[in-house]
């Protein structure tokens, strides 16, 4: 992937999560800790 398609990818990734409720945002801490 180019660095502007990672760019739009997290940037999506920042946009789901506050639109959603807080639990989506453990889900990456989540997938880090393993």
């Amino acid at each position: 992937m180019s660095a502007s398609e990672l760019i739009e990818f997290f940037r999506l990734l920042s946009i789901l999560p506050s639109e959603q409720s807080d639990s989506s945002l453990e889900i990456p801490s989540d997938v880090d800790c393993v």
